[in-house]
Protein backbone atom coordinates (compact mmCIF):
# COMPACT_ATOMS: atom_id res chain seq x y z
CA UNK A 1 0.00 0.00 0.00
CA UNK A 2 1.44 3.37 -1.02
CA UNK A 3 1.14 6.30 1.37
CA UNK A 4 -0.84 9.17 -0.19
CA UNK A 5 1.15 11.68 1.88
CA UNK A 6 4.80 10.70 1.25
CA UNK A 7 4.60 7.99 -1.42
CA UNK A 8 6.39 5.33 0.69
CA UNK A 9 5.33 1.76 -0.02
CA UNK A 10 4.09 0.10 3.17
CA UNK A 11 3.09 -3.49 3.98
CA UNK A 12 -0.61 -4.16 3.31
CA UNK A 13 -1.23 -4.73 7.04
CA UNK A 14 0.34 -1.38 8.09
CA UNK A 15 -1.92 0.96 10.01
CA UNK A 16 0.48 3.92 9.95
CA UNK A 17 3.21 5.08 7.56
CA UNK A 18 6.68 6.16 8.73
CA UNK A 19 5.63 9.75 7.95
CA UNK A 20 2.92 9.24 10.62
CA UNK A 21 0.03 9.18 8.15
CA UNK A 22 -2.71 7.02 9.68
CA UNK A 23 -4.25 4.82 6.97
CA UNK A 24 -7.43 4.22 8.99
CA UNK A 25 -8.30 7.86 9.73
CA UNK A 26 -6.62 9.47 6.72
CA UNK A 27 -4.86 12.00 8.97
CA UNK A 28 -1.50 12.54 10.62
CA UNK A 29 -0.97 10.76 13.91
CA UNK A 30 -0.91 12.85 17.07
CA UNK A 31 2.53 14.20 18.04
CA UNK A 32 3.86 14.53 14.51
CA UNK A 33 6.92 16.76 14.45
CA UNK A 34 8.31 18.64 11.49
CA UNK A 35 11.01 15.95 11.20
CA UNK A 36 8.37 13.39 10.41
CA UNK A 37 7.35 15.38 7.35
CA UNK A 38 10.38 13.78 5.72
CA UNK A 39 10.28 10.09 4.77
CA UNK A 40 12.60 7.77 6.67
CA UNK A 41 15.90 6.85 5.06
CA UNK A 42 16.01 3.33 3.67
CA UNK A 43 18.39 0.72 5.05
CA UNK A 44 20.29 0.88 1.76
CA UNK A 45 20.79 4.64 2.09
CA UNK A 46 21.89 4.27 5.69
CA UNK A 47 24.31 1.47 4.81
CA UNK A 48 25.76 3.48 1.89
CA UNK A 49 26.34 6.51 4.13
CA UNK A 50 27.93 4.34 6.83
CA UNK A 51 30.18 2.67 4.25
CA UNK A 52 31.34 6.07 2.92
CA UNK A 53 31.99 7.34 6.46
CA UNK A 54 33.94 4.20 7.32
CA UNK A 55 36.03 4.49 4.16
CA UNK A 56 36.76 8.17 4.80
CA UNK A 57 37.70 7.66 8.44
CA UNK A 58 39.74 4.49 7.83
CA UNK A 59 41.55 6.11 4.90
CA UNK A 60 42.25 9.14 7.05
CA UNK A 61 43.51 6.94 9.86
CA UNK A 62 45.86 5.02 7.57
CA UNK A 63 47.21 8.20 6.01
CA UNK A 64 47.45 9.93 9.39
CA UNK A 65 49.25 6.96 10.92
CA UNK A 66 51.77 6.94 8.08
CA UNK A 67 52.38 10.68 8.38
CA UNK A 68 52.48 10.54 12.21
CA UNK A 69 54.97 7.70 12.17
CA UNK A 70 57.12 9.54 9.62
CA UNK A 71 57.12 12.63 11.85
CA UNK A 72 57.89 10.58 14.95
CA UNK A 73 54.61 11.29 16.79
CA UNK A 74 53.15 7.83 16.25
CA UNK A 75 49.65 6.70 15.36
CA UNK A 76 47.77 8.05 18.40
CA UNK A 77 46.64 11.36 16.84
CA UNK A 78 45.28 9.59 13.75
CA UNK A 79 43.47 6.97 15.83
CA UNK A 80 41.93 9.69 18.02
CA UNK A 81 40.71 11.55 14.91
CA UNK A 82 39.20 8.30 13.54
CA UNK A 83 37.37 7.57 16.78
CA UNK A 84 36.28 11.20 17.15
CA UNK A 85 34.85 11.30 13.63
CA UNK A 86 32.95 8.03 14.07
CA UNK A 87 31.46 9.17 17.39
CA UNK A 88 30.63 12.82 16.63
CA UNK A 89 30.12 13.00 12.84
CA UNK A 90 26.30 12.92 12.99
CA UNK A 91 26.40 16.20 14.91
CA UNK A 92 28.14 18.00 12.03
CA UNK A 93 26.25 20.58 9.99
CA UNK A 94 22.59 19.72 9.75
CA UNK A 95 22.89 16.29 11.36
CA UNK A 96 24.94 14.99 8.48
CA UNK A 97 28.24 13.17 8.44
CA UNK A 98 30.17 13.32 5.16
CA UNK A 99 28.54 10.06 4.00
CA UNK A 100 25.03 11.21 4.95
CA UNK A 101 25.55 14.48 3.09
CA UNK A 102 26.52 12.57 -0.09
CA UNK A 103 23.55 10.20 0.24
CA UNK A 104 21.21 13.13 1.12
CA UNK A 105 20.00 11.81 4.47
CA UNK A 106 20.25 13.35 7.95
CA UNK A 107 19.92 12.45 11.62
CA UNK A 108 17.28 14.53 13.39
CA UNK A 109 15.72 14.61 16.85
CA UNK A 110 12.57 12.53 16.72
CA UNK A 111 10.59 14.96 18.90
CA UNK A 112 11.65 18.36 17.59
CA UNK A 113 13.01 17.71 14.11
CA UNK A 114 16.19 19.60 15.02
CA UNK A 115 19.49 18.33 13.59
CA UNK A 116 21.34 15.81 15.75
CA UNK A 117 23.63 17.36 18.35
CA UNK A 118 27.15 16.23 19.21
CA UNK A 119 25.76 14.68 22.41
CA UNK A 120 23.10 12.80 20.44
CA UNK A 121 25.73 11.68 17.95
CA UNK A 122 27.95 10.39 20.75
CA UNK A 123 25.10 8.45 22.36
CA UNK A 124 23.78 6.89 19.16
CA UNK A 125 27.27 5.91 17.97
CA UNK A 126 28.48 4.49 21.29
CA UNK A 127 25.62 1.99 21.07
CA UNK A 128 26.97 0.99 17.63
CA UNK A 129 29.56 -1.10 19.52
CA UNK A 130 26.80 -3.70 19.89
CA UNK A 131 27.32 -4.38 16.18
CA UNK A 132 24.78 -6.53 14.39
CA UNK A 133 22.51 -6.53 17.44
CA UNK A 134 22.23 -2.73 17.20
CA UNK A 135 21.59 -2.76 13.44
CA UNK A 136 19.01 -5.57 13.71
CA UNK A 137 16.63 -3.04 15.24
CA UNK A 138 16.84 -0.95 12.04
CA UNK A 139 14.85 -3.72 10.37
CA UNK A 140 11.83 -2.80 12.51
CA UNK A 141 8.82 -0.78 11.45
CA UNK A 142 10.31 2.56 12.58
CA UNK A 143 13.80 1.81 11.15
CA UNK A 144 15.58 2.86 14.35
CA UNK A 145 18.80 1.25 15.54
CA UNK A 146 19.16 0.90 19.29
CA UNK A 147 21.45 3.94 19.11
CA UNK A 148 18.64 5.95 17.50
CA UNK A 149 16.25 4.86 20.22
CA UNK A 150 18.75 5.81 22.95
CA UNK A 151 19.38 9.25 21.44
CA UNK A 152 15.72 9.79 20.39
CA UNK A 153 16.75 10.30 16.76
CA UNK A 154 15.56 9.18 13.36
CA UNK A 155 17.34 9.18 10.00
CA UNK A 156 15.38 10.92 7.26
CA UNK A 157 15.68 11.52 3.52
CA UNK A 158 16.18 15.14 2.61
CA UNK A 159 14.37 16.81 -0.24
CA UNK A 160 16.51 17.77 -3.22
Amino acid sequence: MQCPRCGLTNPEMATECDCRYDFQTGALAVGTSRALGFPRATLGERFAAHFIDSAVSCGGMILGTHIGTSLGVGAAPAVMMFVGYMLFSDGLGEGQSFGKKLVKIAVVDQSTGAPCTYGGSLLRNLVRMLGVFDWAFALGERRQRLGDKAANTIVVKLRA
